[in-house]
């Protein structure tokens, strides 16, 4: 018998059970393993091939590349809780996962979403009416253009691709909205309309009761750091820039690549309360800090 629980330990432990057994499995049919044996149970423990059953079946809106490898060694509390946050966030693409491409990547993600939401809850507790916590992408296809501008008297603005949340409820109704990110002359604005709403006067709008909302931006990429808060906008209005900071992590050559593959970014978007309008949420500009890469790489 020992020598048969030292052939099935073999099987199903290491690399092997990474990358080809386990893999096939789904997280009950490991579980189920798990059970045979004592054998079993310490092979799939000690190992981290458990983890690819388990983003597979848990965190179907994100593509994980190669857990087995990426969370090897890593704390086994710390997956059970990015499993756990990440099993219930809200993507703007579910039919798109998001991608995650390594384990700080993943912790910090999932360090951004349970932030998002403390401060969602927060909201609610103060009297808001709606709060939403979302996952999602955006992509700047003009990024090396963007990042090659230092004048803040510039007046070219470099979108980003747009993504779209539904279920944004305002009132009694539930619309569907799209926001963009922009760079313009070292600022990162934000913006929003719905979805299916007509193009809008922004002269017009300041003055018309328009749908409004707060959201936060926090960005989780190692190349670009984005951090805003409390971008205070109506629906189909201007665009408008929020307290925070928006800064390159490394060289210009990685930041262009990261902003034109696209970067993750956790959303918390609120309403706005009777005492708090966003003419009244504190807004100002932000640099992004381009010099400082430049005198280290280029």
């Amino acid at each position: 018998m020992c020598g048969a629980s030292l052939e099935f330990k073999a099987v199903i432990g290491g690399d092997f059970a990474d990358e080809l057994f386990v893999s096939a499995l789904s997280l009950r049919d490991v579980l189920k393993l798990e059970c045979t044996s004592r054998s079993a149970q310490q092979s799939l423990l000690s190992g981290s091939s458990w983890v690819m059953s388990a983003c597979h079946d848990l965190l179907p809106r994100f593509r994980v590349t190669g857990p087995a490898r990426m969370f090897r060694g890593a704390c086994k509390e710390d997956i059970r809780q990015l499993l756990a946050t990440l099993r219930g966030v809200s993507t703007t693409s579910p039919a798109i996962p998001i991608s995650l491409g390594s384990l700080s990547q993943s912790l910090a993600l999932a360090v951004a979403t349970r932030r998002a939401e403390t401060r969602a809850c927060r909201h609610l507790e103060m009297g808001g009416t709606f709060s939403q916590v979302v996952v999602c992408n955006f992509r700047f296809p003009s990024a090396a253009a963007a990042l090659a501008e230092t004048s803040a008297r510039s007046l070219d603005m470099h979108a980003s691709s747009r993504i779209i949340i539904n279920n944004i409820v305002q009132g009694n109704q539930s619309q569907a909205w799209q926001f963009k990110l922009a760079m313009q002359g070292g600022k990162m604005l934000v913006g929003a309309r719905r979805r299916d709403a007509p193009l809008a006067d922004p002269v017009a709008a300041a003055d018309a009761q328009l749908p409004s909302l707060l959201v936060d931006v926090h960005s989780v990429c190692d190349e670009f750091s984005i951090r805003l808060f409390d971008a205070g906008m109506q629906a189909d209005a201007s665009w408008v820039s929020a307290m925070g900071l928006c800064s390159m992590s490394g060289s210009r050559a990685a930041a262009i690549e990261a902003l034109t593959r696209g970067i993750t970014c956790v959303l918390c978007i609120r309403d706005t309360r009777t005492s708090e309008s966003p003419s009244e949420s504190k807004s100002g500009l932000h640099t992004m800090n381009l010099d400082a890469p430049r005198r280290s790489s280029s």
